[in-house]
């Protein structure tokens, strides 16, 4: 009998809608049922959800290209062709790597037998429609996107000092709108990122009473969307999109201003302002430790005064890692976001 890897794939769990979505129970069944046809069952399943076919890195397809090469499965069962793969050159020749090996590809929809001649031109031409359907739909994708962005519609979180509404741009917030035109004239000649903070929590208070962090602040100050502008990456903007809040010159001005420039001999702490003591909630800055200040960690600033030594410092190494591997996480998500846009 032969002992196969049934593999699922969802490109994005949160478009679970329309004719394209196969869900993961179904595609088991479907696996499980021609297994037994082949005269196999399957010994070891495999899902990845959220990963694109166009992209073969993926943990679960790459378990079972490990545990084939190994000789530890006979092969593997699809419920289809394009959730093996949406890439012509990358399905072929993985395909090609299992059949020389002497083990079985299967695809309980397109039921081809990739050791024929028919049977590989049969896969390759799923595989071309596959990569055509995901093609079509990236440049679907970005023509969306140049027209909103023509459209002078913001892609993404509304920024501090606007309102939106759907799909046009942006209108200035009457409450906060102000505020940030002011904090950028402030910011021409005030250096300290806290201080600037506290003016904004004077002026105009966060919904919610908690006061605004100096690093929200320098994310304001260096965000030209405060110049009227929208973009979208480095492929499409639109620099008249809406009201602006500052002028060009009080925006470079700003950036230009005493203390704005990163510290650290330009190897700055990346979340100096960012992380938080778990034990008090304030923030934590870094610092070069250690006898020799060969150790870089990030320490509490009320760490002596509130006495939450266990929690106050932590090596940045580590930390960063740490955050580094959740924004890669979150990024790839964006980018299948792109890739496929909802469509499974």
């Amino acid at each position: 009998m032969l002992r196969l890897d049934g593999y699922v794939r969802v490109s994005r769990v949160g478009a679970r809608a329309g004719e394209g979505y196969i869900s993961p129970d179904v595609q088991r069944e479907a696996i499980a049922s021609y297994a037994k046809e082949l005269g196999g069952e399957v010994v070891a399943w495999h899902d990845d959800q959220d990963f694109t076919g166009g992209n073969m890195d993926r943990p679960g397809f790459q378990a079972i290209l490990e545990r084939l090469r190994a000789g530890e499965t006979d092969g593997i069962v699809v419920m289809k062709v394009d959730r093996f793969a949406r890439s012509v050159a990358d399905g072929a020749g993985v395909v090609r790597e299992i059949v020389n090996a002497g083990q079985v590809f299967a695809s309980y929809l397109e039921r081809i037998d990739p050791r024929t001649p028919e049977g590989r031109y049969m896969l390759t031409s799923f595989l071309a429609n596959a990569e055509l359907y995901l093609d079509q739909t990236k440049a679907g994708w970005q023509t969306s996107k140049r027209r909103a962005i023509a459209r002078g519609v913001h892609i993404g979180p509304t920024p501090v000092g606007y309102r939106r509404e759907p799909s046009r741009p942006l209108i200035v917030d009457p409450v906060y709108g102000p505020a940030i035109t002011a904090l950028f004239e402030r910011a021409k000649t005030e250096p300290s990122g806290a201080e600037l903070a506290r003016f904004m929590t004077t002026r105009a208070p966060r919904k919610g009473g908690q006061p605004w962090q100096s690093s929200e602040i320098r994310r304001w100050l260096r965000n030209r969307v405060y110049l009227g502008e929208v973009r979208y990456g480095d492929h499409f903007a639109n620099p008249q999109a809406h009201e602006p809040l500052t002028s060009a010159e009080a925006f470079a001005e700003a950036q230009r201003a005493p203390g704005r420039q990163r510290r650290n001999g330009g190897s700055p702490f990346l979340l100096s302002g960012l992380v938080r003591c778990s034990c008090c909630r304030y923030s934590m800055s870094g610092f070069n430790h250690g006898g020799a200040g060969d150790t870089r960690v990030y320490r509490c600033g009320r760490a002596k005064t509130r006495g939450c030594s266990e929690a106050s410092v932590i090596v940045a190494e580590r930390l960063e890692e740490h955050v580094v591997g959740l924004v890669r996480e979150h990024l790839h998500g964006l980018r299948l976001e792109a890739s496929e846009a909802g469509i499974d």
